[in-house]
């Protein structure tokens, strides 16, 4: 086994130490027997290993943190992990061929990921930044360095890993798009990894969830059929959890509440207390949603009385405020805010965070899409030449035959049609190219950063009585300025919308520019000063008018860029 000793910018040497293959072969053990290969790595670390070079170090190092948090979930050496990234980078930069350290220069940012945050998704928003942008730079080699179809194996394995992680950071800041495209990825690595279907349960249940929370709920029941019949196992927690899940989603779609709810009746009893009360919490929320509230009034008591979880209490005192608020029992309906008020933690994290993980996200698909529009141009240059040089040689053929003149007119005519077609491709790669640039700039316009800076300082909730925020409401001035910041960006964007969808009203039109900023619908409610049910029933009107299940900021974002309507 070669590996380079220096890691630093030195001449590089290379190294043929007896301990190499003891090393490659504790990391193919690791790849298959986790357990086995920590024990074997716990020993050989009692051991003084410093004669075998630096980048052996820096390999057993890292296949120390690796087995340490696969089998124990435990973070270990987190600094020699940083020094181990510097390594494997400089050395992956100095040699771009060789596989291998590209490989272990990936594995080296994630376990830096995973250091960064200790093992945990749900922190603080500034170390789960950091973790972000070191699994999104693992990623950025993997899919850089190696080809689709280099992508199996521990190679893919590792990759569905990324991706996992990058869902989990999605899908606690509740930005279920990106969630949902890396779910599916997940799904794409761990079969190309040649994993059996019961490894892809739990991914497909998780996908599942992401979609039912969108209320997308026939797309929700697809997956947690999918998951279901990848299961071997119908005795374990994760099938009774894609049960629960699938029998409140169908009701959604079938609105039968007595399948419903005997679905979840069946798989109360089946596993432990918090299970128990996890499953009368829902029986309780369907019967609401059946308006069948005495019933539903039964469970809910049950779970928020003896349930041995606050966040389930607080879920039924929840609900529980809606049915008293339905039946204008005022005082009932008090109490249970009053808990739900007290025992609910504040909001992590701020709009203007949410929007940075929205943009790392966006900039890796740009940079993807770039990627692959790359390797569409070469492989059709590569496919033109091959048609233009027969062209050619025979051409050069018949100008030794023909005249001289002849043949130096057709060459000069072959050259302006290259340097035509090659003009047209910059111009329309600049063209696109602006295009983003506007778009992005839409942002930064003096009114949508007005508006952005309300939502993040009011923490608009939907709770409240829109009138309790009236100091952040927009006049008719500033909504005419968004109209016009979305106009100048976006290529006329109201008029595009009034164009193909004339039911739209102007009301309508001042909605579609705040959520083409990206803000929620309680954010809209006390920016125009309506109730949130208001703005949620304008909302699925906008919806129906669009023809799209999709968020709304999701949908206009595509009008607004693709310049034609869905």
């Amino acid at each position: 086994m070669l590996l380079i000793v220096a890691c630093t910018k030195q001449e590089p040497q290379y190294y043929w130490s007896e301990d190499a293959p003891r090393v490659v072969a504790i990391d193919s053990l690791l790849q298959q027997q986790p357990d086995s290969a920590l024990a074997y790595l716990e020993w050989f670390d009692s051991i003084d290993y410093g004669g075998i070079g630096a980048p052996y170090n820096h390999y057993l190092d890292l296949m120390l943190s690796e087995a340490a948090f696969k089998v124990r979930k435990e973070v270990v050496l987190a600094d020699e992990i940083g020094a181990a990234v510097a390594c494997f980078d400089s050395l992956a930069e100095a040699y771009p061929q060789a596989d291998n350290l590209a490989f272990l220069s990936a594995r080296a940012h994630y376990m830096n990921a995973v250091c960064i945050n200790n093992g945990i998704i749900f922190t603080d928003d500034s170390l789960t930044m950091l973790a972000c942008q070191e699994y999104y730079k693992a990623l950025e080699i993997m899919e850089k360095h190696f080809d689709e179809e280099q992508m199996v194996g521990h190679k893919a394995s590792f990759t569905a890993l990324i991706f996992a992680r990058l869902a989990n950071v999605y899908s606690d800041k509740f930005l279920i798009e990106p969630t949902i495209y890396f779910y599916k990825n997940v799904l794409n690595y761990k079969q190309k990894a040649f994993n059996p279907p019961s490894s892809l349960a739990n991914t497909l249940f998780f996908l599942g969830y992401e979609y039912e929370k969108s209320e997308q709920f026939d797309s929700a029941l697809y997956y947690y059929d999918q998951s279901l019949a990848c299961m071997n196992d119908t005795t374990g927690v994760l099938y009774r959890n894609v049960i629960n899940r699938k029998a409140l989603s169908s009701y959604h779609v079938a609105h039968d509440g007595q399948a419903s709810v005997d679905a979840l009746k069946r798989i109360a009893w089946a596993g432990n207390e918090f299970e128990m009360y996890d499953r009368f919490l829902g029986i309780g929320y369907v019967y609401k949603l059946d308006n069948q509230f005495d019933s539903s009034i039964v469970y809910l008591n049950r779970v928020f009385n003896e349930a041995p979880s606050l966040f389930l209490q607080t879920q039924s005192a929840d609900y529980l405020r809606e049915i008293y608020e339905d039946r204008d029992e005022s005082e009932m309906a008090g109490e249970y805010a009053r808990f739900v008020t007290q025992n609910t933690p504040p909001e992590f994290g701020t709009k203007a965070d949410e929007w940075r993980f929205t943009n790392l996200f966006q900039e890796y698909l740009q940079q993807k899409q770039e990627k692959t529009r790359l390797q569409e141009a070469r492989h059709n240059q590569g496919r033109v030449m091959r048609i233009i040089l027969p062209l050619l040689a025979l051409l050069t053929v018949l100008a030794v035959w023909l005249l001289l003149y002849r043949r130096r007119h057709q060459r000069t005519e072959a050259e302006k049609q290259v340097l035509s077609g090659q003009l047209q491709e910059q111009g329309e790669a600049l063209s696109a190219m602006k295009k983003r640039v506007e778009a992005a700039s839409f942002a930064e316009e003096p009114i949508c950063r007005l508006i952005m800076e309300r939502v993040n300082e009011g923490q608009f909730k939907s709770k409240v009585d829109y009138l309790v925020y009236k100091d952040y409401a927009l006049n008719k001035e500033q909504l005419l300025a968004l109209r016009e910041a979305a106009d100048i960006h976006f290529g006329q964007f109201t008029s595009r919308l009034t164009k193909y969808f004339p039911s739209l009203t102007k009301g309508d039109i001042d909605y579609c520019c705040l959520y083409l900023l990206g803000v929620e619908e309680a954010d809209v409610a006390a920016l125009m000063q309506r109730a949130f049910n208001t703005v949620c029933e304008r909302s699925r009107k906008l919806k129906g008018i669009f023809g799209s299940d999709e968020p709304l900021s999701a949908t206009l974002r595509k009008m607004a860029k693709a310049d034609v309507s869905l």
